[in-house]
């Protein structure tokens, strides 16, 4: 498909007339008419400028990227979000395993008195554990985040990305946080 055909497909994708085209980009009607029937075609400045109102990238405005190479891009873009997902969803579980070992600390309480130094000694397993489970929690987290910045900063549609991003990372905070609470209260209690 030609760079017009492009132009003309995504106008009309956008409900935009081609005299709307043409006040958008302070050109004449005859001007994006040309474009359209292939006759001349625009400017390297006036193609960035026809690829923000179209909100089309300039690469597939003028055919440099291939429709499978899109494909496995789109294919690729999936994996990477996926991943990020799953990487969100084991930090939360090692965080919500922390504090089901605390809640087994609170458990372990009412032994105390028939044997001081088991409980003592599984306070001191599940404390450790515990402290692990976190720390690895938080190493995922935050090398996850770096990678998927890293990843989506070179991408052309930033926000879809950034949207995905704080979606798993406020879940992870929130509950993080809840936790968080709920386990200086168990302590303290």
């Amino acid at each position: 498909m030609i760079i017009g055909e492009k132009i003309a497909n995504q106008r009309q994708a956008l409900n935009l007339t081609v005299e709307q085209l043409a006040q958008k980009l302070n050109v004449s009607l005859k001007t994006v008419e040309l474009w359209e029937d292939g006759t001349c075609y625009p400017t390297v400045a006036m193609l960035k400028r026809i690829s923000s109102i179209l909100k089309i990238p300039s690469q597939d405005l003028c055919g440099l990227t291939d429709p499978n190479e899109q494909a496995k891009e789109k294919e690729k873009d999936l994996k990477m979000m996926n991943k990020y997902r799953d990487l969100c969803l084991l930090s939360t579980a090692f965080i919500l395993l922390s504090f089901v070992l605390l809640l087994m600390i609170h458990s372990y309480e009412p032994m105390a008195s028939q044997n001081m130094n088991v409980v003592f000694t599984m306070e001191a397993l599940v404390i450790i554990i515990n402290t692990l489970l976190i720390t690895v929690s938080l190493g995922f987290m935050v090398w996850n985040l770096t990678q998927f910045i890293s990843y989506y900063s070179s991408k052309y549609y930033r926000k879809k990305y950034k949207v995905h991003m704080w979606k798993y990372a406020s879940l992870y905070l929130i509950i993080s946080v809840l936790i968080a609470v709920s386990s200086v209260v168990l302590i303290v209690v």
